[in-house]
């Protein structure tokens, strides 16, 4: 078979559909797990509440 790279029977090579496909699983699949924690870093609730500080202080000298 063309589509596969290699005629069967042949022993020791990857088929050349296989080439192609691994890498694009392996970049998807580590696209995916980095996206995940991007949207989940930035989504996630702070450790404190940043409304709970003063904007302004007014008279403060530093």
């Amino acid at each position: 078979m063309i589509l596969f790279g290699s005629k069967l029977g042949e022993g020791g090579n990857v088929p050349l559909l296989l080439k192609f496909l691994l890498p694009a699983i392996a970049g998807g699949l580590s696209a995916s797990v980095t996206m995940y924690g991007v949207v989940y870093s930035q989504t996630k609730a702070p450790d404190t509440n940043p409304a709970s500080q003063p904007i302004l202080v007014y008279g403060d000298q530093s």
